[in-house]
């Protein structure tokens, strides 16, 4: 894993390289199972959000780095920290502003934001607040809300007060942050 963390840094103007490093690291921390957090080198997460905010308008790398650092959050729960210091929660809105219209990409970027977000509500609500996040998730629901289930932001900072009104999705059904759009008979949250 140092090894391919290293790639990483090496090869940040390389295009094709980082994709080939993202997806090695994807499949080494893949083979570890979950709780394995701990023994990622200390930069690894900081070398993933600075080569995908180098190569933002790339949707290919976007998305295999937004699955790395998903894939962090899913397998420790005490990864949330580690994510919003290294810059992965501002890495997510950079993403949502950048591919707006994108609904596969800014699906994988709300899930990635609410693993970043986890366990530190205060936080996270000043960072949204600061990088002008709600505005960015609400212009995001109302784009792709009637093409796929999108999750707008993790269930502890969502709430009554940040609800989309009734009717502003396009599909005409509303709803509120944090459970997803109806328009594909599926209500995830």
């Amino acid at each position: 894993m140092d090894a391919i963390v290293h790639a990483l840094c090496a090869a940040n103007q390389d295009q094709e390289n980082v994709l080939q490093a993202l997806r090695d690291f994807r499949g080494c921390y893949e083979s570890w199972g979950p709780g394995k957090v701990e023994v990622l080198p200390q930069n690894a997460v900081k070398a993933i959000t600075n080569v995908v905010s180098s190569h933002l308008p790339s949707v290919a790398l976007v998305s295999a780095g937004l699955q790395c650092l998903w894939l962090i959050g899913v397998h420790a729960s005490h990864a949330a920290a580690a994510l919003r210091l290294e810059g992965g929660l501002q890495l997510c809105l950079k993403v949502l502003k950048r591919h707006q219209s994108r609904a596969d990409i800014t699906a994988l970027a709300c899930r990635t934001l609410a693993k970043c977000s986890s366990g530190s509500v205060a936080s996270v609500q000043a960072i949204l607040k600061e990088k002008g996040g709600w505005a960015c998730l609400m212009g995001v629901l109302k784009a792709n809300c009637t093409e796929t289930t999108v999750y707008a932001a993790p269930e502890s900072v969502a709430g009554n007060a940040y609800q989309v009104q009734k009717g502003s999705c396009t599909d005409g059904k509303g709803w509120a942050l944090g459970q997803g759009c109806q328009s594909d008979g599926i209500l995830q949250g």
